[in-house]
């Protein structure tokens, strides 16, 4: 039979499996299972096993380690009752001959998929039911496009914890932390890594598949947990015990770091102002492409962080391919969900490598990553300066380069050509038909990184670091911006888009700032979001977040949404909110629009006009 592995959880020593198959029924299986822990003694294993014995199955098993330059180790597996699995564990660990513990904090469902099932949760399989046997195998299939049949109001219930959802098996218990709920999934507010829709679908599942988990697991937890999971099975699978996640950092002095630790290398704009038909190309998936070339790894080169990224890195930039070539709009949607899914894990992986929270805890891949990185940077502008492009701007892994009378072909050939010189993939993101940089915050003589906009030949809209961007800027604000963006930047070169530009901003400034003094403007689409970065009562000023998470009862982690009325911070929806500030941030977002050109919207409207 053909099917989905919709779910594996694990409940008080047992394992429950459930398998959506084709025809739209669920299989459901569940056997015991017994987690174990591995121990390294030394010369002390045989009167550890002795011991141990007495308490729980033993027996010894042959173990790799360290991952750099592993060792054939014989070790002992412990595997106690699960009501004895933590007491058994802990005399162990106390136990003074015991050298190490390995595998002793991975999760009872990760021991039971990455050494038992062997299959990733979401994937396709085959199976086989025979009364209270089943077997599943993986399936040989891509599964680049397809979308599990899981229906997103039967099979995974969004908004609902475990309590509030029917078991499609009465008898069986739940597991509340990864929202297993015997035989439908809960995706709660702990899921923060799933949209509910049908391609987040297809995005969870290529994060499950990645982290080698059960989708509730992947939809809440981060990528250092998703990216450790998938470290740990490959591990497993290699023969080698999994150490203990510990912080450990290594020393160095302050100019040992800032030699080594530069981060990537970026190139400036080259003014506040407007260009046209700039070509954007960039390394595809740059940073994991330099682990696989190089064979950079936890501590120094080796093997672990390549062979973990390096299918996974093929297959994302085979989805992102087919996400540009197909003509089918659902496809391409599903193929970009995907990439996307994987994009986050991989670029991830460069950041992981210099935490000290990973299991390794060695920031030299970091490190050296980047450094690899700023190297290939200034070797492609160079290549580029050489071909008679101008670089207006370089940011970590793409430049952005224009050409008088340059195309598309002009430009793949130029990225070709850098590809071919750097060994790294590179490829034309887009060309953008205007293109304008913003200047800083603090300095509004000079032009910021990260802090542009614009149109490309395609009519999309792109921006980065301005307010339509910012998730904790009002929906109406950020969409006022953009309408101002499209309708000033939307038609004809830069001369005419500077001299149509002062009446288009006028008028719909004028327009909008109306409509909030009347009060047309909801106030759920003028509320402001902040997300606590840390209790309440840790904040040393009266920040609007603070005031709002005291009125809403909220702490760290949280998101609190907010509107300024004329009493100030309020959470109250029905209260009259204060017209003059919105409009003033209207007035600020317009400024972002207009400054390129050299425009100060602040002269074009006076707000005494609205009184």
């Amino acid at each position: 039979m053909h099917g989905y592995l919709f779910d594996v959880y694990f409940v008080n020593g047992s394992v429950f499996i459930w398998i959506k198959g084709v025809d739209g029924k669920f299989y459901r299986h569940s056997e015991n299972y017994k987690p174990y822990f591995i121990i390294d003694a030394g010369d002390k294993n045989d009167t550890i096993i002795y011991d141990v014995s007495e308490v729980a199955s033993a027996k010894f098993v042959s173990r790799l380690f360290p991952i750099d330059k592993p060792e054939n180790r014989l070790m002992i597996m412990v595997e106690p009752e699960w009501q004895d699995y933590y007491k058994v564990l802990k005399m162990a660990m106390n136990d003074p001959r015991v050298n190490a513990i390995y595998d002793s904090d991975l999760m009872p469902v990760q021991k039971f998929l990455f050494n038992r099932l062997k299959v990733e949760p979401g994937s396709a399989v085959n199976f086989e039911v025979n009364g209270e046997e089943l077997r599943i195998i993986a399936s040989n299939e891509s599964q680049l496009s397809y979308i599990p049949p899981f229906d997103l109001s039967d099979d995974i219930i969004c908004d609902k914890p475990c309590w509030n959802i029917s078991k499609r098996e009465i008898n069986d218990p739940v597991d509340y932390f990864q929202g297993s709920c015997a035989g439908r999934i809960s995706i709660d507010l702990p899921a923060k890594w799933f949209k509910c829709t049908e391609t987040g679908l297809a995005w969870l599942v290529e994060r499950a598949r990645f982290a080698f988990l059960p989708l509730g697991l992947a939809a809440r937890w981060s990528s250092n947990k998703i990216i450790d999971s998938r470290n740990a099975f490959t591990l497993i699978n290699r023969g080698f015990a999994v150490p203990k996640l510990h912080v450990n950092e290594p020393s160095m002095s302050m100019l040992e770091f800032v030699n080594r630790d530069r981060g990537g290398y970026t190139i400036s704009p080259k003014y506040i102002g407007t260009f046209e038909n700039v070509g954007v190309i960039d390394f595809d998936s740059e940073y994991p492409s330099i682990i696989a070339k190089y064979g950079i790894s936890y501590g120094g080169y080796g093997w672990l962080i390549p062979e973990v990224i390096r299918p996974w890195l093929e297959r994302r930039l085979l989805l992102k391919r087919l996400a540009r070539t197909t003509k089918d709009e659902k496809l391409k949607a599903i193929y970009s969900a995907r990439s996307d899914s994987l994009k986050l894990i991989l670029v991830s992986e460069y950041g992981i490598s210099g935490c000290s929270l990973n299991r390794f805890g060695n920031h030299f891949a970091f490190e050296e990553i980047n450094k690899i990185s700023r190297q290939v940077m200034l070797k492609a502008k160079n290549i580029a300066d050489q071909n008679g492009f101008d670089v207006v701007y370089g940011d970590v892994d793409s430049l952005f380069v224009k050409k008088e009378g340059a195309k598309l072909d002009d430009y793949e050939l130029l990225s070709n050509m850098i590809s071919k010189e750097t060994g790294l993939p590179m490829s034309v993101d887009k060309i953008f038909r205007v293109l304008a940089f913003c200047g800083k915050k603090t300095d509004s003589k000079t032009a910021a990184l990260k802090r542009y906009f614009g149109i490309t030949d395609s009519g999309q809209i792109v921006c980065r670091g301005i307010e339509a961007r910012r998730s904790d800027f009002p929906e109406a604000i950020r969409s006022f911006q953009l309408k101002l963006i499209e309708e000033i930047y939307g038609k004809g070169d830069i001369n005419m888009i500077k001299a149509s530009a002062p009446s288009i901003a006028s008028k719909m400034l004028s327009e909008f700032i109306s409509s909030i003094r009347n009060g047309l403007v909801p106030a759920t689409k003028l509320a402001f979001e902040k997300r606590l970065g840390k209790d309440p009562d840790k904040y040393h000023v009266n920040a609007p977040q603070k005031v709002a998470a005291e009125l809403s009862g909220l702490g760290l982690g949280d998101a609190v949404r907010y509107l300024i009325s004329r009493n100030g911070v309020t959470i109250n929806y029905d209260t009259t909110y204060d017209w003059e500030k919105y409009a003033l941030t209207a007035i600020s977002a317009a400024k972002t629009v207009l400054e390129p050109l050299g425009i100060i919207p602040s002269l074009e409207i006076k707000m005494q006009y609205f009184y």
